[in-house]
């Protein structure tokens, strides 16, 4: 019998996803959003905890905090990267900003990633706070359960300027072109499998994965 041509050898099916080796790699920042899947919310006003040396482990401390994350990723264009992947436009995930508010203002507290992001990006002096529509709304609809928050209605606006904000900055910034700082890592709950995210840096220097894009710098193919 004839062998036929398109038949398959399952004993040679690679078992481990290929990865990038660490590096800068030309791509497009994609999804950047305020909001997750089934549009949960990523800006919320929730019960203040901090961490307790005594106990440790984080305690509530009777305050209401606003808070706040920015998700997004890129789609790589380096030609690199999609042969090494052998995906079309591979996309690398792990791009998470964080914001915090002042406990007096309820003003968004100064974030540097979110600064590097908006430099690399070459958007650094777009005033975006002239394209957001807002005005302070005295009637602004309280949830049950932040009814007996001190001041709950400021609370409420200052959220949801924040996300008027933060909303007119993902749109401006989704696909734009960029170097991304890959970098691989042990994936979470499966010690024995690594992969590609987006290098955010330390607790201590924190960083948003995001390099300036270089004209040409997705032809970084070596030739054989």
């Amino acid at each position: 019998m004839t062998k036929r041509s398109f038949s398959i050898d399952t004993t040679s099916l690679s078992t481990i996803t290929p990865v990038l080796d660490n590096n800068f790699y030309a791509g497009e920042l994609v999804g950047a959003s305020i909001t997750g899947k089934e549009n949960k919310e990523f800006f919320t006003i929730r019960k203040e905890k901090v961490w307790d040396k005594n106990s440790k482990e984080m305690v509530e401390t009777g305050d209401y905090e606003l808070n706040g994350m920015l998700m997004y990723s890129v789609s790589l264009t380096s030609k690199k990267a999609i042969k090494l992947l052998q995906q079309d436009e591979p996309r690398i995930f792990g791009g998470m900003i964080f914001f915090s508010f002042d406990k007096e203002t309820y003003a968004m507290k100064d974030n540097v990633q979110l600064g590097q992001l908006l430099t690399a990006l070459d958007l650094k002096d777009t005033n975006f706070d002239e394209l957001v529509d807002f005005e302070f709304n005295d009637d602004i609809k309280v949830p049950e359960e932040l009814e007996s928050v001190p001041d709950i209605v400021t609370k409420l606006n200052a959220l949801e300027y924040a996300k008027g904000l933060l909303t007119v900055i993902c749109q401006t910034i989704n696909n734009m072109p960029c170097k991304a700082k890959v970098i691989k890592q042990v994936q979470r709950g499966n010690p024995d499998v690594m992969e590609n995210v987006l290098d955010m840096g330390s607790r201590s220097c924190p960083f948003c994965g995001i390099l300036p894009y270089e004209d040409g710098c997705e032809n970084d193919l070596e030739e054989e």
